[in-house]
């Protein structure tokens, strides 16, 4: 199946992604026997994973799955700092602690346009707390424009964070837009984010 993809569709990276739930017991290769299984077949593909801050010990995970070769990670789409922090702080020190590079993380985004995009959000699994939830849908006007602040105040937040606690994993940022009618609305975002990953 490999050798296929790389020849018939010329594919040079491949993002690997595990089982929706923890408590279900999938046939297959786990992530990181996935990532070990592939390098030992094709050592030039790229290997990327996700990462999901809000899990307990994420940091541990990540660092396992580089570790077999998955050389960047996606994170789940942000609504909120305080887990990303958490996270990224804990997976720095753990580098430090085993002498090792971490790998690239891009921070995933995603505009909202309508109450229905936040539940959306919600269900698929993204953080979003009581308060910015009533911030993004304070009036049915605006929603996409309040959505963008949001994002652009948590990343403001997480690049800050990273400066001032002096935590060098690299960044890197990643704009989805979910649904079709959001997709005008995440360049919008796309070139907002920018303009502030540029200036930090």
């Amino acid at each position: 199946w490999l050798a296929q993809m790389r020849k018939t569709f010329g594919v040079q990276s491949i993002v690997l992604v595990g089982g929706e739930s923890s408590k279900t017991a999938y046939p297959g290769l786990s992530v990181t026997g996935a990532a070990q299984k592939i390098r030992e077949i094709d050592p030039t593909l790229v290997l990327g994973g996700i990462t999901i801050p809000t899990r307990q010990g994420e940091e541990k995970r990540v660092l396992q799955k580089s570790l077999a070769g998955v050389t960047f990670f996606t994170t789940q789409i942000l609504y909120e700092s305080k887990e990303i922090k958490r996270f990224l702080k804990a997976y720095w020190e753990l580098c430090q602690k085993e002498n090792v590079s971490p790998s690239m993380i891009f921070l995933s985004f995603a505009p909202a346009a309508m109450p229905a995009d936040v539940r959306l959000l919600k269900w698929l699994g993204v953080d979003i707390s009581q308060e910015t939830e009533e911030r993004i849908t304070a009036g049915w006007l605006g929603i996409g424009a309040r959505s963008l602040d949001v994002c652009q105040d948590v990343l403001n937040d997480i690049l800050s964070f990273v400066k001032k606690q002096n935590i060098r994993v690299p960044l890197g940022l990643n704009v989805e837009h979910v649904n079709r009618h959001n997709f005008e609305l995440s360049f919008s975002l796309l070139e907002r984010l920018s303009k502030v990953y540029l200036q930090k």
